[in-house]
């Protein structure tokens, strides 16, 4: 067969695209639906801080916010985790995600409750779900937590909390972060009545009155599952089975494989306060609270878009 000018340059232009192609990884858009980048949304502030007691879902919830580019530090509370210890299970996650965010120590309360089901739950969160050998402490508490939280803040015009733990590390780098301060988002209710506290509130209860009296309430967006949620939001293989098996994502994927009924004990309680500020058109207000207004399979499909993101965002 006889090739012409045309076709030799149309048969280069074919090689020089595939060998362009080469070294890069297939975007994963072949793979999911269209949808909004997580994140992209008129709401979400420029920069995010996370507090958190790095409880299973609260890694998976870190998960989901890492791609955005926007988390700038993380704090680690007394709560289900030690903060020394916490602060080594966070600091895995953002090394997975290629990220730069500062993992700070923050504080243990000073006079925490000890619910029956905190010891095992503590041994499978410090050590990432089982994905550590053992716990490795990053090192104490924050000398001047206050202040580096401050510096890990600099440049940034607005700022969201992300609340995924007890209240006593707020109450003390509250002040550094000023009018900057837009939204705190918070999993649960909040307290009313005869309620039970939820453990963000019960673990340190000082510190949470102190939150709630001290001015903040007007910006707190409670976040919280159905009261009638089942199994069905009970993380699974239908959470895991469709995360990428490098980076951030196959870590997160493993931390659900090793130990399935550590990841079944507990419901997508952090994972759905991360996706209020991923994706708020999911969700509705109900009273003092939002809830989500989607089926529970589109809350886990947009969770793990979202961690996926970040094996996405490096091609």
């Amino acid at each position: 067969m006889r090739v012409t000018g045309l076709g030799r340059w149309a048969s280069a232009m074919v090689a020089v695209a595939a060998l362009a192609g080469c070294g890069k990884m297939p975007s994963l858009e072949v793979f999911k639906p269209a949808r909004p980048a997580p994140g992209a949304n008129a709401a979400a502030a420029a920069c995010v801080l996370i507090d958190t007691d790095m409880a299973l879902d609260d890694a998976r919830a870190i998960a989901a916010m890492m791609p955005t580019d926007k988390v700038k530090a993380i704090v680690t509370t007394g709560g289900v985790s030690r903060p020394e210890n916490g602060a080594s299970a966070a600091t895995v996650l953002v090394g997975a995600s290629r990220k730069d965010a500062r993992v700070l120590v923050g504080n243990p309360s000073p006079s925490p409750t000890n619910p029956e089901w905190l010891a095992n739950s503590r041994q499978s969160a410090e050590r990432l779900g089982y994905y550590l050998a053992t716990t490795v402490p990053l090192g104490p508490p924050e000398t001047f937590l206050a202040q580096e939280v401050r510096q890990a803040m600099r440049g940034c015009q607005t700022i969201d909390v992300l609340m995924l733990a007890p209240w006593t590390s707020f109450n003390v780098y509250r002040p550094q972060l000023g009018t900057r301060l837009r939204r705190v988002i918070v999993q649960g209710v909040p307290p009313s009545g005869d309620s039970p506290l939820a453990f963000s509130c019960s673990y340190d209860r000082e510190a949470c009155a102190t939150v709630l009296d001290g001015g903040v309430a007007e910006q707190i967006t409670w976040v919280a599952l159905p009261a009638n949620a089942d199994q069905s939001y009970v993380p699974g293989p239908d959470m895991f089975e469709g995360l990428v098996a490098t980076g951030l994502p196959g870590t997160i994927k493993v931390m659900m494989q090793i130990n399935p009924s550590s990841v079944a004990e507990g419901y997508i309680w952090d994972d759905t306060a991360a996706l209020y500020w991923l994706y708020p058109n999911l969700f509705a207000a109900r009273g003092d609270h939002v809830e989500p207004k989607v089926p529970v399979a589109e809350l886990k499909d947009n969770w793990r878009y979202a961690v996926n993101e970040a094996v996405e965002r490096q091609h």
